[in-house]
């Protein structure tokens, strides 16, 4: 990750609005780029919202850390409800990347509606498994669906705490 410029450098260039989640330029940047417009777009290739001060690309959420803390995040920030053009300052929050990685959504191949839930054909029966840091534990199979969901979204709570996120 590039090294973020100074908090002070950040607050002479750019406004956060808190409300609307988005940075707006200070002055006129370069033509075509005025004061009171809005400071970065979803770049080709880009998840998030990027932002580019003297030639160089940075994450805005990760500009808005700065900005609001004085302090470069510490690892990764997690946009709490997954939508990374959201960065509203309620949205964002500190977090290792395996917690990241709790709050993430359902994976495109999931058929179960649940994460940590599938369906073992070979057995049939459900299976219901969590990961933690890295480490995979499987904690049952099961007949009902019903059961396996209940008995992985309350490991996920225990576990994950405020990153727990079954769908």
């Amino acid at each position: 990750m590039a090294s973020l410029p100074c908090a002070t450098k950040l607050r002479l260039l750019l406004d956060y609005d808190e409300d609307a989640g988005i940075l707006r330029w200070k002055y006129r940047v370069n033509r075509g780029v005025y004061a009171g417009d809005v400071a970065g777009r979803i770049h080709k290739g880009h998840r998030y919202m990027r932002v580019k001060i003297k030639g160089r690309e940075y994450a805005v959420h990760r500009l808005i850390w700065k900005i609001k803390t004085g302090n470069n995040p510490l690892k990764v920030l997690d946009h709490i409800d997954c939508n990374t053009s959201n960065n509203r300052w309620l949205n964002l929050r500190e977090a290792s990347p395996s917690l990241n990685n709790c709050n993430r959504g359902l994976q495109k191949n999931n058929r179960s509606g649940t994460k940590g839930v599938s369906w073992n054909s070979a057995d049939g029966r459900w299976v219901a498994a969590i990961s933690v840091e890295s480490k995979k534990s499987y904690l049952g199979y099961f007949k009902e669906k019903d059961d396996a969901v209940a008995v992985v979204n309350a490991a996920r709570l225990q576990l994950h705490g405020e990153f727990a996120r079954s769908v």
